[in-house]
């Protein structure tokens, strides 16, 4: 296999690795969104304001998922353009 084959195969599995790894991201933030509103709806309006404090945890953690969703999808777009440019 020449190192230009090589690059490509490499570049093609970190572009079904980075797919598949956003998909199933996208699957878990739709079940953890599901499940913290619930959880939210729940515990609000305590009076010591402790749900609020955990509203913000979890909207950090599902910031970081799309977070990790959008930079795993330039990887896969970035690793497609330089392989078609091979």
């Amino acid at each position: 296999m020449s190192s230009i084959e090589e690059a490509k195969a490499g570049l093609s599995q970190v572009v079904t690795e980075s797919e598949g790894t956003a998909s199933a991201l996208t699957e878990f933030k739709e079940a953890f969104d599901s499940i913290t509103q619930g959880v939210l709806a729940s515990i609000g309006n305590t009076a010591t304001g402790k749900d609020q404090e955990i509203a913000q945890i979890y909207q950090q953690a599902k910031d970081a998922v799309d977070g990790a969703i959008s930079t795993l999808m330039k990887a896969a777009d970035a690793s497609k353009t330089f392989a078609d440019g091979l």
